[in-house]
């Protein structure tokens, strides 16, 4: 039964279009970047950033800068939800969500995960 679940979730990742499927390496439409501590602040930045992705259409992933494989470490990085698999694709999205972050930028790495 499990394999049969996990046969059906691959088929509808397989059919699902490419800009839709999520991706931890690529290129990442990287919109903020704060500092570790206080630690306290991290829910503030959160909200804060995840309300201005809201007004221009995007949902927000946020972890330590360190758990990205191409990154620098030592910062709470906030990326648009999943990389893009192209600089285009992502260059596409960093273009819609410039009047919301001016200084977003496009970088290629990896998540790495938990």
């Amino acid at each position: 039964m499990a394999l049969r679940i996990a046969l059906a979730c691959l088929a509808l990742l397989a059919a699902a279009p490419a800009e839709a499927r999520p991706l931890f390496r690529g290129w990442w439409v990287v919109l903020a970047s704060y500092p570790l501590e206080p630690w306290e602040r991290q829910a503030q930045d959160a909200a804060r950033v995840a309300t201005k992705a809201r007004a221009c259409g995007a949902t927000t992933f946020n972890d330590f800068s360190a758990k990205f494989k191409g990154f620098e470490p030592g910062v709470n990085v906030f990326v648009v939800s999943g990389a893009f698999a192209t600089r285009r694709q992502a260059e596409r999205k960093l273009a819609t969500m410039r009047p919301c972050f001016p200084e977003a930028y496009v970088k290629k790495g990896w998540h790495l995960g938990e």
